[in-house]
This record gives C-alpha cells, structure tokens and sequence, in this order.
C-alpha cells in the first residue's frame, strides 16, 4: 500500500512538472496495485480478474477460488 501512495505520487509530481513527463507517470502507474497485471493480460482476462476480486463475486471465499 506504501508503495502505491509512492508511485502516485510520482505520477503526479511527473504530470506537474513543466514540461509534463508523461511516460514517467505512465511508469509510475503501471506500479499501482493491480494495473501492472493488466499491462500483462489481455482486456477480457484483466476484467474477469478484477471482477473475480469483488465483494460481491459468486465464490469471494478463499476456499472456493481454489475450484
């Protein structure tokens, strides 16, 4: 969690420097959470895994996400 607050951060500082580093903060992004998983996965993959890691999801147990 530390380390996302850290690269956000970076991202921002990046986007308000002048000029702008975009490709910086894309770097830094890419870091946040779950996003550098959909850098490696295609979009229909990426989305069932985000879906899968809802509260709401039909198996959001451990023991059922072994099934």
């Amino acid at each position: 969690m530390l380390n996302d607050v850290q690269c956000l951060e970076q991202a921002i500082a990046a986007l308000q420097a002048k000029p702008a580093d975009t490709t910086t903060a894309l770097n830094s992004l890419s870091n946040v959470a779950l996003t550098s998983y959909g850098l490696m996965l295609s979009h229909s993959v990426y989305l069932h895994d985000l879906t899968r890691r809802l509260p709401g999801y039909y198996r959001v147990d451990w023991a059922a996400r072994a099934t």
